[in-house]
């Protein structure tokens, strides 16, 4: 069997992919995330975007700079409309819910619970800025504290995750975490 990402880019048919799949460019794996945020990042006008890839369907995947490594968006040729976006596999891998990361001597894994993101992003007035620059996001926590938690914040200042400590996370979900 060979599985679709080892096929010839135009074989494809981006459109038919779900998230959580999977295509190879070159040595780079990237997933299908479909992240707003990172589709919006690329319809601003001074990115410099080239296609590195098409299907039959009239699909293109365009790249900033055509580096493609840093994710790509899959565009609608027909109306040159952002119709998804594929994530590189690495930062996938540490931006999905159920991740576990580590900040200073806290672990954390991301759960977006709606209720908690709304209390944070509203009622907490002594958010502070603890990571500037995470995979475009930044990261925010009460107090400046990591240990309360950190808010993850996109580009537009909307609050878009939650990175729970590790312990209340465990407590809360006893099955999920290893």
């Amino acid at each position: 069997f060979f599985f679709a990402s080892y096929k010839m880019a135009q074989d494809m048919h981006f459109s038919k992919f779900k998230v959580g799949d999977t295509i190879k460019l070159g040595d780079i794996t990237l997933v299908k995330t479909d992240l707003p945020d990172k589709m919006k990042v690329f319809t601003s006008p001074e990115l410099k975007l080239m296609m590195v890839s098409k299907d039959a369907e009239g699909n293109n995947l365009v790249a900033i700079d055509g580096d493609y490594s840093r994710g790509v968006v899959q565009v609608n040729a027909a109306d040159n409309s952002a119709v998804g976006y594929w994530s590189p596999q690495s930062e996938w891998e540490e931006l999905r819910p159920g991740t576990c990361i580590k900040m200073g001597e806290v672990d954390l894994v991301r759960h977006d619970d709606p209720e908690t993101i709304r209390a944070l992003a509203t009622e907490s007035k002594m958010l502070q800025v603890v990571t500037p620059d995470w995979h475009g996001y930044q990261l925010m926590a009460q107090d400046g504290d990591v240990a309360k938690g950190l808010l993850m914040v996109n580009s537009d200042a909307n609050a878009v995750g939650f990175w729970m400590p590790k312990a209340e996370y465990d407590a809360k979900f006893p099955n999920k975490s290893s």
